[in-house]
């Protein structure tokens, strides 16, 4: 949390009154005229309309990137976010954990779930630069599942499969795997 930022008003005389604060990257308008508003939108300063406008497009790709991950699929289990930390994402108490028996995407009989071999629904597994690589179900048969061994996500000779140690499945690799629910 900063300090409240105050204008100038030799540089800023419209801008006297209007008091900012900088929280979590987002500005916060305090106490601003209406048209004071619009003379700083019109000012003729490029640095701060620049600065501006990056921080507003900033927040807005932030908040059109609705899809949360499940957690990712690593081997250290001192990742908050592995499934293999059993205090972090692969905690079997998590209310939407993949591990909880009890949660939609960790129970048997969930539509959602990666143990239901019948699910419709399972969560997808996307690379870190956004490449679908199958989905998370224990469906030996379904086409996209990392399950079936024929599939292209489930096969250990494919490129785009979590099973080829020389591609995504190596343990080795810095490329971060995700497992996100499936959009509605």
């Amino acid at each position: 949390m900063g300090a409240p930022v105050r204008w100038d008003s030799q540089r800023y005389p419209n801008l006297a009154r209007a008091h900012f604060d900088c929280v979590c990257g987002a500005i916060v308008v305090r106490s601003c005229y209406v048209e004071s508003w619009f003379s700083f939108m019109r000012m003729e300063d490029r640095s701060m309309r620049s600065l501006l406008s990056v921080l507003l497009v900033v927040l807005f790709s932030s908040l059109s990137y609705g899809q949360y991950s499940l957690g990712e699929l690593n081997s250290n289990p001192y990742d908050y976010n592995s499934l293999s930390n059993p205090y972090g994402a692969g905690n079997p108490y998590l209310h939407d954990g993949l591990m909880n028996p009890y949660s939609r995407y960790g129970n048997p009989y969930s539509d959602h779930s990666w143990t239901n071999p019948y699910a419709t629904n399972p969560p997808r597994i996307y690379s870190g630069s956004g490449r679908y690589l199958g989905e998370l179900s224990s469906n030996p048969y379904g086409s996209d599942s990392i399950s079936n061994p024929y599939s292209p996500y489930g096969s250990r000779f494919s490129p785009d499969s979590i099973r080829n140690p020389y591609g995504y499945g190596n343990p080795y690799s810095t490329e971060r795997v995700y497992v996100r629910p499936r959009r509605r």
